[in-house]
């Protein structure tokens, strides 16, 4: 079980972004910094004063403890940003901090250039929490990623420029994930990915739960094995680690999933799918449809991959984008469920049941049933 502080804190934090949404939509959007100040405060200091869980977090605390020492061992951008701390003197809690307010800020901008967003930044908090906290630096990469793609919502070219220049910097593999987007953004034309074709092959990807190991995992090693990238080194380096990152031993057996833990997040995958697709449907929103397909195709992909932590990698910043098609789906459903066609409607309740259901108990054991869960104020350091 989790400790007491755990429990309060989370559970603060879970409540703080829920209420959210108890706000009028057309006053978030006039006053959207006065009604997200205390979720930003709330964030920033309980994600960034917890203390030694998440799967980076000590590795990236002697880093920022001593970031001198791995001059030329780390992304220049993140050194930088660690000697540039460092220099004002912070210490590893004060970096920590800062990087969880700089991500939430970031999150927030990204939000607020959608008008019905009052939802999108109530789900911002479970679709982000767990990767953030346990890939550190892609979750740094991660916020100039959203400046990126409110830069490229916005037709702001040299903030684009200026945010994929930071994001290399950081980390440059965060770049791969932002290809999708940028894909369906300038090919999608407000076209949807039809749900005929794509509930069905999530499904058959989800319940094909042995067809990477038998029959992808060793092609793909030997073709990204022969691949050669030029000068960009990171992928030189994906590729030199090809067995690492997808030979026998980079499946973990542990992560699949049993019937009931499977068929849970199937349903709120699905629900998800079809949901932003009624919605978007019925009421097309642009800004909305190139990031419903990127989610949409990154869960399919994340299927497929699903015991192969590279993926997770590299899946994971896609189908966590699923607070704006969800949370615009959730806000048409409250609220303008009426254009809907009666079967839609039916369709619908049952959905947002089934995603709530996987949602709630998921973020319940987070904050009850953690006890790795803790704050700096107890470590001994």
């Amino acid at each position: 079980m989790s400790n007491i502080e755990h429990i309060f804190f989370f559970s603060l934090l879970f409540i703080v972004f829920i209420l959210i949404t108890i706000n009028n939509q057309n006053y978030i959007n006039k006053h959207f910094w006065r009604c997200t100040l205390l979720p930003v405060v709330a964030y920033g200091l309980i994600v960034g004063l917890r203390y030694g869980w998440g799967a980076d977090y000590l590795y990236y605390m002697r880093r920022m403890m001593n970031p001198k020492y791995f001059e030329g061992m780390e992304s220049p951008g993140f050194l930088w940003l660690n000697l540039f701390l460092k220099d004002l003197g912070f210490n590893f809690v004060a970096d920590y901090v800062f990087y969880s307010f700089l991500f939430v800020i970031c999150s927030f901008v990204f939000i607020k250039d959608f008008n019905k967003n009052k939802y999108m930044l109530a789900l911002l908090l479970p679709a982000t929490l767990i990767f953030t906290t346990s890939i550190i630096r892609q979750g740094i990469a991660l916020s100039f990623t959203f400046i990126m793609l409110y830069a490229l919502q916005r037709g702001k070219k040299l903030v684009f420029v200026m945010g994929g220049a930071i994001t290399y910097l950081v980390h440059p593999g965060a770049l791969l994930y932002l290809a999708p987007c940028l894909l369906f953004f300038f090919l999608s034309r407000g076209r949807l990915i039809p749900i005929k074709l794509s509930v069905p092959l999530y499904v058959l990807c989800s319940l094909s739960t042995n067809l990477f190991k038998d029959y992808i995992a060793d092609p793909l090693q030997n073709l990204i094995f022969c691949m050669t990238f030029g000068n960009i080194g990171f992928m030189n380096e994906y590729a030199k680690r090809s067995d690492d990152w997808f030979g026998a031993g980079a499946i973990i057996e542990d992560w699949y999933q049993g019937p009931v833990t499977l068929t849970l997040s199937m349903i709120f995958h699905i629900s998800i799918i079809v949901l932003g697709y009624f919605a978007l449907k019925n009421n097309k929103y642009n800004k909305v449809v190139y990031l419903y397909n990127t989610v949409t195709v990154g869960w399919i992909v994340f299927r497929l991959f699903f015991p192969v932590e590279i993926m997770h990698r590299l899946t994971d910043p896609m189908t966590m984008l699923y607070f704006v098609p969800f949370g615009y789906a959730l806000y048409e459903y409250y609220t303008n469920r009426n254009i809907w066609s009666p079967r839609e409607r039916t369709i619908g309740r049952w959905l947002v049941l089934g995603a709530y259901l996987y949602l709630v108990p998921y973020f319940l054991r987070f904050i009850f049933m953690f006890p790795e869960g803790d704050f700096v104020w107890n470590a001994n350091i």
